[in-house]
């Protein structure tokens, strides 16, 4: 009996102490699970922390590179270089889409040679002298500029007294006229200093009813060609300001211009007139060269023997002296706003509201593929 006894207490014994393991083992579980359970927390915030970190330096980098293209941006007109190398600093931190554009506006710069400062208010106007060694602009502050190209440094102010339009230089380079919305014309001696003043000397003022919008000198430099809002065209001598010749128009005229030669103007007209108008400075004669439409510009070919005008969507070609119109020239899709002609007289360029430029051959009124 005795043993029996002790066989069950010693089984009560192992069963406690399987209940005390199996509660152990059971605590140990909970604390694998709990151990594992930090162990992810801790991974999942270790994750979190490295993102955010991660995401607080890509905003750094992208806050530093802004900072950099804004400066890139400030030293565009100072600088070109430094633009480009701020901007690529930019874009080693962060390639912006801004940045594109500020690296582009940076190489397009370095084509730039000098800044000329026109003073206040926008520059209307810019023309070389014939020999390529000054600049004159004009601005509508009222004051014209004349600068030297090399090395740059402005030479002399021109103060016309009125917002500007048009400018300038005579074949010989020694005067220049400016054009201003009063109407008023100056020409302005470089070469003599105004009494006191310390600006060019200027003859006496030609006076136009309404504002100016082209002025041009005749090819021997003597006489000096003006187009108005007031209707009219006027040939003026340069030397006394007496005006020679005064051709009327039905609307204002866009601009005027002499030939090679000097003996002929064609002018073209603002608003819709269909009419470039052809006039002999000796005589006054005039003549009329019909468009379908309203006319843009005109001018005659360096070599004296055509007129090639725009208007609406072509170009035409005129002979000089028949007036007759040897070529239209079509392929433009939206207005035309002027056309140039090469040195040598066999081609032009014209240039319309859809920021498309074309180059034509004149002889046969053909447009140049690839233009």
């Amino acid at each position: 009996m005795a043993g029996q006894n002790e066989a069950e207490n010693q089984r009560a014994e192992a069963e406690a102490q399987k209940a005390v393991a199996d509660d152990e083992r059971s605590r140990a579980e909970l604390e694998a699970d709990r151990a594992v359970a930090a162990t992810a927390d801790a991974n999942r915030q270790r994750r979190v922390a490295v993102s955010e970190r991660a995401t607080a330096g890509r905003q750094r980098r992208r806050a530093e590179a802004r900072l950099y293209l804004a400066e890139a941006q400030a030293q565009l007109s100072k600088d070109p270089m430094e633009t480009l190398r701020l901007a690529l600093r930019a874009v080693s931190l962060e390639a912006l889409p801004e940045a594109e554009k500020v690296l582009r506006d940076g190489l397009l710069e370095q084509r730039l040679l000098a800044i000329l400062a026109g003073g206040k208010g926008a520059v209307t106007a810019a023309t070389f002298s014939p020999d390529g060694s000054r600049v004159a602009t004009a601005s509508e502050s009222g004051e014209a500029r004349v600068f030297r190209t090399s090395p740059v440094a402005l030479l002399q102010r021109l103060p016309h007294g009125a917002p500007l339009t048009s400018i300038a230089f005579s074949p010989v380079g020694n005067i220049v006229a400016t054009g201003g919305t009063d109407g008023t014309v100056r020409v302005w001696d470089l070469a003599v200093q105004g009494g006191l003043t310390g600006f060019a000397a200027v003859r006496p003022v030609l006076r136009h009813d309404a504002q100016v919008r082209t002025v041009e000198f005749s090819p021997d430099g003597r006489l000096l060609l003006t187009a108005s809002d007031d209707r009219t065209v006027r040939v003026w001598d340069v030397g006394s300001g007496v005006q020679l010749r005064r051709f009327p128009h039905p609307r204002p005229v866009r601009s005027a211009r002499f030939s090679p030669d000097g003996r002929l103007v064609v002018t073209a007209p603002v608003d819709r007139d269909p009419f470039a108008r052809v006039f002999d400075v000796a005589t006054g004669a005039g003549a009329a060269l019909e468009h379908p439409g309203a006319v843009t510009d005109a001018r005659f070919t360096p070599d004296n023997t055509r007129i090639v005008s725009s208007g609406r969507r072509n170009i035409f070609v005129w002979q000089r002296g028949t007036w007759r119109r040897l070529h239209v020239l079509a392929a433009h899709v939206s207005a035309v706003h002027g056309v140039t002609v090469s040195p040598d007289s066999t081609r032009a360029v014209s240039f319309d509201d859809s920021g498309i430029g074309r180059m034509w051959r004149l002889d046969p009124g053909a447009l140049i593929p690839g233009f």
